[in-house]
């Protein structure tokens, strides 16, 4: 999976349509992801639905931010790709400094 997008629509992100994850994705909207900072140790954990958006300018948009995609777009099309958004949920966050501080879960 891979973001290339956060905005005030939420997180959008693709992935393959040949992938495991995209199967459960399509059968469970409901996900949970989780982002890492290594410099200050910070963890992001978002949990909320998702949808998937038929948009040739996102996928697009995504080949452009990954340009590792775009060899495998050359060769499959992109109808092999699927662009999913987070549009809302609960958010938390986990620092080393407060890890053993009961986190309050926010809605984004």
């Amino acid at each position: 999976i891979m973001t290339f997008r956060a905005d005030g629509e939420g997180i959008t992100f693709c992935t393959g349509k040949i992938k495991e994850v995209y199967r459960e994705m399509r059968r469970n909207a409901l996900v949970e992801m989780c982002y890492f900072d290594s410099g200050s140790h910070t963890q992001l954990r978002l949990r909320g639905g998702v949808i998937e958006l038929e948009d040739l300018d996102l996928k697009k948009a995504a080949v452009e931010k990954f340009p590792v995609l775009k060899p495998w777009i050359d060769a499959a099309g992109y109808d092999s790709m699927a662009v999913f958004r987070l549009v809302g949920g609960t958010a938390h966050v986990w620092t080393p400094q407060k890890a053993f501080e009961p986190g309050e879960p926010f809605e984004f």
